[in-house]
């Protein structure tokens, strides 16, 4: 996991990452928030907030953000999933902590998670399910 933090990021990459990722995010916490609205419990909301978001984000990381063009296989699917499956891990832990545990609002943890999230995805498509670095370094 290293790799990305040793080769040169580009600017632009980031910047679609965060095009999309806002988009993503914003899509996402309109579906949480409207669960929670109506009383779905927040961590079954989680649940379909992130199915949705495995689907966009695979499709349009694939193609925007990280320029790939060969197809995507079922590798990345997979990983994608298991990517998901770890930020949601993440992500549940951190909302039962700060709701359950801290009485905080819903939508304000979710809002602040979302952040947080962000980050640790980018790394994580871009290392594991897009393999950036390992598809620079074959192509040299």
């Amino acid at each position: 996991m290293r790799t990305i933090f040793t080769k040169k990021l580009t600017i632009w990459e980031i910047v679609k990452f965060g095009l999309t990722g806002g988009i993503n995010t914003v899509l996402t916490f309109c579906i949480y928030s409207i669960l929670v609205f109506f009383n779905v419990p927040y961590y079954i909301a989680l649940i379909f907030d992130y199915v949705f978001a495995i689907f966009f984000s695979l499709l349009v990381n694939f193609r925007f953000t990280f320029n790939r063009r060969e197809g995507i296989t079922f590798r990345m699917v997979y990983r994608m999933a298991g990517t998901y499956g770890l930020l949601f891990l993440i992500n549940e832990i951190f909302l039962f902590i700060f709701i359950s545990k801290l009485h905080i609002n819903n939508y304000l943890c979710q809002a602040i998670a979302s952040i947080i999230i962000a980050g640790i995805s980018y790394c994580m498509q871009r290392i594991f399910v897009f393999e950036i670095d390992k598809r620079k370094t074959n192509a040299s």
